[in-house]
């Protein structure tokens, strides 16, 4: 089934964001203009960090204060000058193809150890599924059997599998080797019977024995974080031992970490996330990187700057397919460690197919989703939706979930069978992927079914992903949905919280509309940048009369239209995937909407661009 078949969906809702007047003196006080403090006080709390907002540092960051990462430290460094080998077990995903990108070349590149004895292991995201599990270790073991690495550093995974880390222990110690050591670096949610604490060190801003007050950050910043403080262990080691060499500020390796911050979506209020980001993205369209020039030449128009959308929804995906159709994350490695343009070329045309293959796999998967996800919402009256995509393609089902749990705001879990070729069973495994909305914690209400259900997940508040046997999964959907009920009856919110709706700051009208005439406003809300997850990106309400629209695209699905505002300007907006959305069929030519519209520079036509997020019909809808 593909997505353009009539399915039931909720049509979004617009509604004015809160503001907190306090905040919005206090943002004017510092000089910022009336559009800046309307979108900055629309986000923030009292409390917060308002100058970090627009000038975010890393000034006074203790790093001593994340738990075990001197342990880590001085574990790491004393490999480095012992000259050990050192293997690298990395998630599958941005978050975690950056962090090993940043171990290995923080180890090669920065502290001098030969690249043979550093070695990159993937999680292969089909075949092990997530996790440093009993697969991911294997593939380890078996790779070059005669020199196994004696230090395995984790990435992204590994807080929940503690049996692996025993597991690899034991295998050493039958080998007779000594000292051999497991350090876990992640930042996901940690179920405490079954975090590391057989691990070496273990270093996760999650625990609740650690002090570092950002919980936000990725797991790739984390990876980052341990290697600024193993350089720093490393140089004060050598100094002892008479060595003249110091390896070098790991400040360039910032550039992978913002990628990882920005395609993880964390929370954009952090203001470590948001100098990462603002750092990052300088460096991308400043640096001289094979893969960075690569980035640059096939997504921007010459001389244009690379975004945090850019990177979000053109670069990630890419990165991302290679172990969503079937690779093992080696392509994607290789692209961003790429050492000519040609060879970034080659690696970029691989993984641009790959993503290519996973468009068509995804559509077809949304599709059954949504119709799925209709029934439940609709029929049974369901608020957490789970999901069972017998056919389904589980390196897919995190976009998918996205797609669902946007469509109708609800947390929602897709499953398919971990192997396809498995017979239908009751013990058959299902391998499945989580995502949440605002102000519903997935996470906590996996920990709560799993006092009734015996299953396995890791992940956060936002995003996971599961394991589950089939025969457990109606009993596991009947609870997903009411503990998210639950909670977000706790949370004071009622059913009409699980329905789509889409936020503005500020209906932008009479003296506003001069806004829409020039670049000016992109310039003004661009002090304000990053905006993600916790930080969204701004959206203004218009009222205006349709003059005319036109399908385009390949498939006709995306509508142009040209528009009159109420100062009689006149204007042309996007709206994007109009033909499979709740309001196709409903614009007619003459009549009065409210638009929200998102304002982005429009690389093309050099102009400011209006991309439409939803409509109400009749002038002036939105009060």
């Amino acid at each position: 089934m593909s997505e353009d078949v009539a399915v039931k969906l909720p049509k979004p809702r617009i509604s004015i964001r809160d503001r907190n007047e306090k905040i919005y003196q206090k943002i004017r006080d510092l000089g910022k203009s009336n559009i800046v403090s309307v979108v900055a006080a629309n986000r923030m709390n009292v409390g917060d960090n308002l100058e970090a907002l627009f000038k975010p540092s890393l000034s006074g960051l203790n790093l001593h204060l994340m738990k075990d990462i001197d342990k880590a430290s001085d574990r790491i460094s004393q490999a480095v000058i012992d000259g050990e080998t050192i293997g690298l077990c990395v998630d599958f995903d941005v978050d975690g193809i950056s962090s090993g990108v940043v171990l290995y070349l923080a180890l090669t590149e920065f502290m001098g150890c030969p690249p043979e004895k550093i070695r990159i292991h993937v999680n292969d995201r089909l075949k092990f599924s997530y996790g440093f599990n009993a697969l991911a270790l294997e593939a380890v073991l078996k790779h070059t059997p005669d020199d196994i690495p004696t230090l395995l550093i984790t990435a992204d995974q590994g807080s929940n599998d503690n049996e692996t880390v025993k597991q690899y222990m034991s295998f050493m110690k039958k080998k007779g080797v000594e000292g051999a050591s497991v350090i876990i670096s992640d930042h996901h949610h940690i179920q405490e019977d079954l975090a590391c604490k057989d691990a070496y060190a273990f270093v996760n801003p999650q625990r609740k024995e650690c002090q570092f007050s950002d919980k936000t950050i990725c797991g790739c910043v984390v990876a980052l974080f341990m290697m600024v403080m193993t350089r720093e262990a490393l140089n004060e080691k050598r100094e002892v031992l008479g060595i003249e060499e110091r390896a070098k500020p790991l400040t360039p390796l910032i550039t992978y970490a913002c990628m990882a911050t920005i395609a993880d979506c964390v929370s954009l209020k952090s203001e470590i996330n948001r100098f990462i980001i603002r750092k990052g993205k300088h460096d991308i369209n400043h640096g001289v990187l094979p893969a960075l020039q690569v980035i640059r030449e096939n997504i921007k128009t010459p001389g244009a700057l690379i975004t945090t959308t850019d990177i979000g929804f053109s670069l990630a995906p890419r990165i991302n397919a290679d172990s969503r159709t079937g690779g093992d994350g080696t392509t994607s490695i290789n692209f961003l460690l790429s050492k000519t343009v040609g060879e970034a070329r080659k690696y970029w045309e691989m993984l641009t197919k790959r993503n290519n293959n996973r468009k068509d796999e995804e559509k077809v998967m949304l599709g059954e989703a949504l119709k799925q996800a209709s029934d439940a919402y609709y029929g049974e009256g369901r608020r957490g939706l789970v999901l069972f995509l017998p056919e389904g393609n589980h390196g897919i089902h995190g976009i998918v979930a996205s797609r669902i749990k946007e469509r109708f705001n609800c947390p929602t879990i897709i499953f398919s069978p971990q192997n396809l070729k498995d017979s239908p069973s009751g013990n058959r495994l299902l391998s499945g992927s989580g995502r949440s909305v605002d102000n519903i914690e997935i996470d906590s209400i996996l920990s709560e079914i799993q006092k009734d259900i015996k299953f396995k997940f890791g992940g956060h508040t936002m995003a996971l992903g599961a394991k589950l046997e089939q025969s457990k999964l109606e009993k596991f959907s009947l609870l997903f949905d009411q503990k998210v009920k639950e909670q977000s009856t706790r949370k004071g919110f009622d059913d009409s919280f699980f329905f789509p709706f889409v936020k503005i700051d500020h209906i932008l009208q009479d003296d506003d509309l001069k806004w829409l005439r020039g670049l000016d406003i992109l310039s003004e809300l661009n002090s304000l940048d990053p905006f993600g997850q916790r930080f969204e990106q701004p959206c203004f309400g218009l009222n205006v009369r349709v003059m005319s629209f036109t399908l385009i695209g390949a498939n006709k699905n995306h509508v142009r239209i040209k528009f009159q505002d109420t100062s009689g300007g006149q204007h042309e907006a996007m709206f994007f995937n109009y033909t499979t959305s709740p309001i196709y069929g409903t614009l007619k030519i003459g009549e009065s909407y409210t638009f929200a519209v998102d304002l982005q520079y429009n690389d093309f036509y050099k102009r400011l661009g209006m991309i439409i997020q939803a409509v109400e019909i009749g002038y002036n809808a939105v009060s």
